[in-house]
């Protein structure tokens, strides 16, 4: 994709070094792997994107029963997500209404859903329904009061 530029955010100073490595043998010049950054940062970069792309495969351990911090990141930031539609992820986003989801572990559908993304770059529609929801239903204080309901009268 080379009309497109990506910022990894995150990982070790040895994991972005190799994956720079492989950039550069492949010819990718519109990748930049920053490692680690502190978190206090993040929202700065997220603002700064005009496409948010969740990368989880079916080779994250977790995936099945995770529920993604990065997600909830990436609502309240208000740009487009691109996203494999797991069954943890589709929990919370749904496709065309918040989020463009494409089958996980499918590159061309990856690709499809980042060109489509950025053809949508000036509708805010999805992004405002995206930060909508996590405001209304996913902040801190929502999650507490859902696990505190959850739990029988006697403990509370």
């Amino acid at each position: 994709l080379p009309d497109f530029y990506f910022c990894i955010i995150g990982g070790t100073q040895r994991e972005a070094d190799r994956y720079r490595g492989m950039a550069v043998r492949l010819g990718a010049r519109n990748v930049k792997l920053t490692g680690r950054v502190p978190h206090r940062k993040i929202p700065e970069w997220l603002a700064a994107a005009d496409v948010l792309l969740l990368m989880w495969t079916w080779q994250v351990s977790t995936i099945r029963i995770c529920s993604p911090m990065k997600l909830f990141e990436y609502m309240a930031a208000g740009r487009h997500i691109v996203g494999p539609a797991f069954p943890t992820v589709c929990e919370v986003l749904e496709d065309g209404k918040d989020a463009i989801l494409f089958e996980p572990d499918n590159v061309k559908a990856m690709i499809e859903a980042l060109r489509k993304a950025q053809s949508l770059l000036n509708d805010p529609t999805l992004p405002l329904a995206a930060r909508r929801k996590v405001a209304a239903g996913y902040t801190w204080t929502a999650r507490c009061r859902r696990i505190l309901d959850s739990l029988p009268e006697s403990f509370t």
